[in-house]
């Protein structure tokens, strides 16, 4: 499945997809491959759940159990609706992953959604919404020549000798060669703003998505012996393997920063390098990299599973993977992460400025967040806590005590 298939799938689980998404949902879960992705996305949640309730005191698991009957009482109403079968059959899956969803929001951490209604009277709500980030890009040219994507009509976008550029209906930017010669060293850049995000297929079928404020560089046809990208932000990358026609192997893939690179031959990784972010983080999910700092010269390797954070040497750490790719399916997942990094996501999605003592931003938080809410719903939620108040004035967030 592609990109937008999956985002499509997501929202189904968590029952956020419009009428006519509807009517595409229909087809696609019609397919094995949609349901073995709701399985492996209930199976996340559920683990995540079970993990989270075992510590919940008795007061939280009564209130779970509360959310359970009100989930199963919305559920309900809306299998009345008149659906075909096969889709019928899927709401059991939506039922439970909504159910998993609240206990996991219940517990854990700060413990959102605790005290919610009575706190919901301490915020100031604004006229305007704060929506969310969309599918939104720059893409710079070898000339120098600029395009905004989401102002971009699908199709091709330039078909030049070698190289056919296309944004497809689901938002993405496809590069395809073909035997004819390219123009040497000729580069294209992606380039995200804050409320922005971006997907794109390389010249050598390489994927790579791009959060907020990221951007990626590259040639419009990789050379045989190496495959040479540069970054900045953070850019999740799907590496594909391309037969070299010099050696036996695949030709290497390297990501640069400001800080580091990363070799591969054909892995699955997330790069964190926001220069405003302490470390330089890697994450591996399917594969294997070798990280190198390119101040020290110190290099590591990766296993699945397994994160580096860089900043004046590389350590190596155990990570949940998800959490460090959740961005990537749509959500935000907090596991005990500090106001201070948090409000830095927020920042970027949102494209809000925040205002917060430095004292406040040590706080910690846990919990899980849907990144196409409106920013007062996700505040409302954070502020629940009773910890912290938070406020919106024009477009800056405002945290005080």
């Amino acid at each position: 499945m592609n990109q937008y298939e999956r985002d499509l799938l997501s929202k189904y689980l968590h029952g956020q997809y419009s009428d006519q998404e509807r009517e595409e949902l229909k087809t696609l879960l019609e397919r094995p491959e949609a349901k073995i992705f709701l399985d492996e996305q209930m199976s996340i949640l559920e683990a995540r759940a079970e993990k989270a309730a075992a510590n919940a005191d008795q007061k939280l698991k009564e209130k779970a159990g509360r959310l359970k009957n009100s989930v199963f009482g919305r559920i309900a109403d809306l299998k009345r609706e008149r659906q075909p079968k096969k889709m019928r059959n899927l709401w059991k899956l939506s039922r439970y992953a909504a159910i998993f969803i609240g206990m996991a929001l219940l517990v854990g951490g700060y413990r959102f959604f605790s005290h919610y209604e009575k706190k919901k009277q301490d915020l100031v709500l604004q006229e305007t919404e704060i929506l969310p980030g969309s599918d939104k890009a720059i893409l710079t040219l070898s000339d120098g020549s600029t395009l905004s994507l989401s102002d971009t009509d699908n199709g091709m976008i330039m078909d030049e000798t070698g190289v056919n550029v296309q944004k497809t209906a689901n938002g993405e930017i496809v590069y395809s060669t073909n035997n004819e010669p390219s123009s040497p060293e000729a580069y294209n850049s992606v380039e995200t703003p804050r409320g922005g995000q971006y997907r794109i297929t390389l010249p050598d079928g390489s994927k790579a998505w791009l959060n907020a404020t990221s951007s990626l560089t590259y040639p419009v046809r990789f050379k045989d012996t190496e495959r040479r990208v540069r970054m900045t932000g953070e850019v999740y990358f799907e590496v594909a393997k391309l037969p070299s026609k010099i050696t036996n192997g695949n030709v290497p893939f390297v990501v640069e920063s400001s800080k580091q690179e990363i070799q591969v031959l054909g892995t699955h990784f997330n790069v964190n390098a926001y220069p405003d972010e302490p470390f330089t983080a890697t994450t591996l999910i399917e594969g294997s990299v070798k990280v190198l700092a390119k101040a020290s010269g110190q290099s590591v390797r990766l296993r699945p599973g397994q994160i580096s954070l860089l900043d004046e040497r590389i350590r190596i750490q155990s990570s949940d993977v998800m959490e460090k790719i959740a961005w990537k399916e749509g959500q935000f997942i907090f596991n005990k992460d500090t106001l201070g990094s948090i409000l830095k996501q927020l920042s970027r999605w949102y494209d809000v400025d925040t205002d917060c003592p430095q004292h406040l931003q040590q706080k910690r938080f846990s919990g899980i967040v849907f990144r196409n809410m409106p920013l007062q719903t996700v505040i409302e939620m954070i502020a629940s806590t009773q910890e912290i108040k938070m406020k919106i004035e024009g477009r800056r967030l405002i945290v005080s005590e």
